[in-house]
C-alpha cells in the first residue's frame, strides 16, 4: 500500500472523494489513518455533540429509538439519530442506516461552534460539567458549592472553555 501521505479514496453518497483533509475544516489528515474522514478537533466536537444526545435521552429530553420509530426520510425503521448542524446537539431526526448514509455529513465548523472540546481525563468531564452548568444559567458560586470549588476556579474554566472573540 502507499504512503500514508498518498490520498485516499472515501466514497460519500453520490461522490467519491479524495480525502486527504478533514471534510469539515480542511485539515491535513496526514498522520491518521486511512479510513478517518475528519481531524480529531472536528471528531472532538462531533463526539461531545454525541454525548449531549445520550444525555438528553437519559433525561427524558428525547425519547430513545425503538422499533416503532420510523426513518424521517423513507419510512424504514429509523437506526439512529442524524445531525445536519452539529452547532445545534438537540436538532435531530431519526433515520434509517441507508439514509443516514446517503445524507452525508452534518455541517460542522469548528470555529463557530459553541461546544467546547471535551477531555479525555476526569477533570476535563468536570470542566464539561461546569461548561454546562454556566450555559444553563448557574452562577459561578453555586456551581463552586456543588463541586467542592472556589468560585474563583470556576470563573477561570468558564473563561478559558469561552469562544473566542468574547
Amino acid at each position: 500500500m502507499g504512503s500514508r501521505d498518498s490520498v485516499r479514496s472515501r466514497s460519500l453518497p453520490g461522490k467519491n472523494l479524495k480525502v486527504n483533509e478533514c471534510i469539515h475544516c480542511g485539515e491535513s489528515l496526514a498522520d491518521r489513518a486511512p479510513e478517518t474522514i475528519c481531524c480529531r478537533r472536528c471528531q472532538a466536537i462531533k463526539d461531545q455533540v454525541r454525548s449531549v444526545v445520550l444525555c438528553a435521552i437519559k433525561s427524558g429530553d428525547l425519547s430513545p429509538i425503538s422499533k416503532k420509530d420510523r426513518c424521517t426520510d423513507c419510512g424504514s425503521p429509523a437506526f439512529c439519530y442524524d445531525h445536519r448542524d452539529y452547532s445545534k446537539p438537540l436538532d435531530v431526526e431519526k433515520v434509517c442506516r441507508k439514509c443516514n448514509w446517503r445524507r452525508g455529513p452534518g455541517k460542522l465548523d469548528p470555529n463557530q461552534c459553541d461546544m467546547p472540546t471535551p477531555g479525555k481525563t476526569r477533570r476535563g468531564k468536570r470542566n464539561m460539567e461546569i461548561i454546562e452548568k454556566a450555559i444553563s444559567g448557574e452562577s459561578a458560586a453555586s456551581i463552586a458549592r456543588a463541586l467542592n470549588m472556589t468560585p474563583q476556579r470556576v470563573g477561570q474554566i468558564i473563561k478559558a472553555q469561552a469562544p473566542k472573540g468574547e
